[in-house]
């Protein structure tokens, strides 16, 4: 499965992040909970190493809460400032993290008020993958529509700042990948999870390497949704088959309609209808 992930604006997006980082002070990045390794940016760990990093596990409500829990504590050990989870559309879970954020930062204004007798504003920056919640969290965390948000990859093409008081403020930055994407795990876990945008992949090509890649993680799900046992299934282009007859997904002279049943499995997924799964373990 081959695709054109790395748009121009996120090159351009990368630098002006890179140069904005010498006035911010807190760096919030957000990773999916469901594929803790695929979502993180290799070029962050650089990027970010002198600042204060807060860990957001975001889409959390569609993942398993022990899976979640391991991913803490392993990132936890790694150094991270804090990590939390999160479900970036949900107020009560936004409100838990803006507490300690905002907290952190008053930490910082105190210190440099003591060091240096003067008071500043705290500077944060939200980053991460393309749609990995990043505009609807700010959205949240102001109670307000401050970010454009969307239920796609690259709606987010500009830096925002955002101001939440005299204080403090946060920036809001495009979702970036990062070009030099070779691994086909990867890949797949930032499709399937909708990092990339839908026009740039088939549908029935990456249902199908999802389905046998995933068969031992998703067979529950599968067999609760669809009423297919796919544990037996040997390609996943047989997977869809079974499918479409169950659900009698079929066109025109009573073909099966493997395209939409391929888009239904991702969308149902993507939703959680297969139950709360987790890709990548801590």
């Amino acid at each position: 499965m081959n695709v054109n992930w790395y748009p121009g604006h996120m090159a351009k997006a990368f630098r002006i992040l890179a140069d904005d980082l010498k006035g911010v002070d807190i760096v919030v990045q957000m990773r999916d909970a469901r594929v803790g390794y695929s979502s993180i940016n290799p070029k962050f760990e650089k990027l970010f190493k002198n600042k204060i990093n807060i860990i957001l596990l975001s889409k959390c409500d569609l993942a398993d809460p022990d899976e979640t829990a391991k991913w803490v504590e392993r990132l936890k050990s790694e150094g991270a400032a804090a990590v939390m989870p999160v479900n970036a559309s949900d107020p009560a879970s936004v409100k838990q993290v803006k507490r300690h954020i905002l907290s952190k930062a008053a930490e910082i204004r105190q210190n440099v008020f003591e060091r240096r007798g003067m008071k500043i504003t705290v500077r944060a920056v939200v980053a991460g993958i393309p749609n990995s919640g990043k505009s609807t969290f700010i959205n949240n965390f102001f109670g307000t529509a401050k970010a454009k948000t969307g239920n796609k990859p690259g709606v987010t093409k500009e830096k925002q700042w955002i101001k939440e008081s005299p204080d403090f403020e946060i920036m809001d930055t495009p979702g970036l990948l990062w070009p030099d994407l070779e691994n086909k795990r990867t890949m797949l876990n930032l499709t399937v999870t909708n990092a990339i945008k839908n026009e740039l992949y088939d549908p029935f090509t990456l249902a199908s390497e999802f389905l046998i890649t995933y068969k031992d993680i998703l067979a529950k799900g599968m067999l609760e949704r669809y009423g297919v046992d796919i544990s037996d299934y040997t390609l996943g282009e047989e997977i869809i088959d079974a499918v479409c007859e169950k659900k009698s997904m079929k066109m025109r002279g009573g073909i099966n309609d493997t395209q939409r049943c391929s888009e239904q499995i991702l969308t149902d997924f993507r939703a959680g209808k297969l139950g709360r799964i987790t890709l990548e373990k801590a």
